[in-house]
């Protein structure tokens, strides 16, 4: 039993219609089921360029099986994006599987190796901001980088996950990009050095550190003052 029921048929392009019921009770006979609305309205528009029909009604049934949006004889065959990890990895007699089984591979590796990423943000995060520095600006510099870094390795493995859905060969590159980043970082990080940029990204960059760091400041003081007004 429904109450306050609103349901829309857009089903046919030549002509939409709505309705809307203060009740509404799902029936069903043999094999067939029915929706009887009562004391509703049917808001019907044939044309877009005419205005919509109102018919009251007191009672309406529709029948339920012409909102059946595929054949019976079709299966509900979802995307491998959809599907849990079981229905993924054994995808069965599945059509979209035979006709494209390189999205299955390419979708069971990522939710394999996108854990990984967060672990590789960490460590970049630690090189970047993790040791001292004698100004805010190169801090905040660090920062910046870390931020394009992090992006980049994101941005690559994503474009790897096209090339897994080509070849099965790049299966392992899924896996390479965020691993492969992660040591870099660790060993940047045993050996205390800073990663070093090249000239032309230092200064595309220094713009953005500059304002950050004078957001930052000004964030500072405010907060300074609104302390003081506080005490």
């Amino acid at each position: 039993e429904l109450q306050g029921l609103i349901m829309h048929d857009s089903r046919d392009p030549k002509q939409s219609q709505s309705y809307l019921a203060e009740n509404g009770l799902i029936v069903k006979d043999g094999n067939s089921s029915y929706l009887i609305m009562t004391q509703g309205h049917i808001l019907r528009r044939p044309n877009l360029l005419e205005p919509a029909q109102i018919i009251k009604f007191d009672k309406y049934a529709v029948d339920l099986e012409r909102f059946e949006t595929k054949a019976a004889n079709e299966d509900n065959d979802l995307r491998p994006r959809e599907r849990y990890f079981g229905e993924l990895a054994s995808p069965g007699n599945s059509r979209s599987f035979k006709s494209e089984p390189g999205k299955f591979r390419a979708e069971l590796h990522e939710r394999f190796s996108n854990p990984i990423y967060p672990i590789t943000f960490v460590l970049i995060a630690l090189v970047a901001v993790g040791q001292a520095k004698s100004t805010r600006q190169n801090r905040t510099q660090l920062l910046m980088y870390g931020f394009v870094v992090g992006a980049a390795c994101r941005l690559g493995g994503l474009a790897m996950s096209n090339f897994v859905v080509l070849s099965e060969k790049a299966t392992v590159l899924l896996y390479a990009i965020p691993v492969g980043v992660g040591i870099i970082a660790l060993t940047l990080m045993a050996t205390a050095s800073q990663p070093r940029f090249s000239r032309a990204v230092s200064k595309a960059l220094s713009p953005l550190s500059d304002r950050l760091s004078q957001t930052t400041a000004r964030l500072s003081r405010a907060l300074g003052g609104v302390r003081a007004a506080g005490g």
